[in-house]
């Protein structure tokens, strides 16, 4: 079960927006390979977004995420940027990939694996998304570039879609180390 986030205005006041959400997942089963089944919380995550109107429809944007697993907090997305109201949104930081939101195939709980395997995160990551309402889209390049990390690696990857009435059709791309291209489509009806 997973709670959704609830966002709440903390602060609105000349020019400047703070927000603060938050959400929680809770298992219940045989969760840790004992004839038992738990309940156990298996991530909790508080998260501030600002946001500060510079004019001309120009915003300043920043998130901060707290991410808190099973003994530990550690911090979770965190860029700063610059959105547009026509043009979209362009984010630096430490921050998921466009391709990211594609995994719905699988589920690392129960065993799932798509066989699509793409690095979808990291601490250098620039991304581009926008929305017109019929039309969405983005793109995300990611660089590993002297990361203490085991992926020293490039990805980039991006998707864009179209809503026309209830049906929403997206594709999705990416490249990871620049070697190999995949695609599919994602409906939701």
């Amino acid at each position: 079960m997973q709670l959704q986030h609830k966002v709440a205005n903390i602060y609105d006041a000349d020019g400047m927006t703070v927000d603060v959400s938050g959400g929680v997942e809770i298992m219940y089963g045989n969760t840790d390979d004992t004839d038992q089944d738990s309940i156990k919380i298996d991530d909790a995550d508080l998260n501030f977004s600002l946001a500060y109107d510079l004019g001309n429809d120009v915003t300043a944007v920043g998130y901060f995420e707290t991410d808190s697993g099973k003994d530990s907090v550690d911090a979770g997305n965190v860029y700063v940027g610059f959105s547009h109201a026509t043009a979209g949104t362009l984010t630096v930081g430490k921050q998921d990939t466009i391709f990211d939101d594609a995994g719905i195939f699988s589920d690392h709980e129960i065993g799932i694996d798509s066989g699509v395997s793409q690095t979808t995160s990291s601490t250098q990551v620039i991304k581009y998304t926008f929305d017109t309402g019929m039309f969405y889209g983005g793109v995300a390049y990611l660089m590993n570039k002297g990361v203490s990390t085991e992926d020293d690696d490039s990805v980039i990857d991006g998707k864009i879609g179209v809503i026309v009435e209830d049906f929403d059709l997206t594709l999705y791309a990416g490249q990871e180390d620049f070697c190999c291209w995949w695609r599919y489509i994602k409906y939701i009806i």
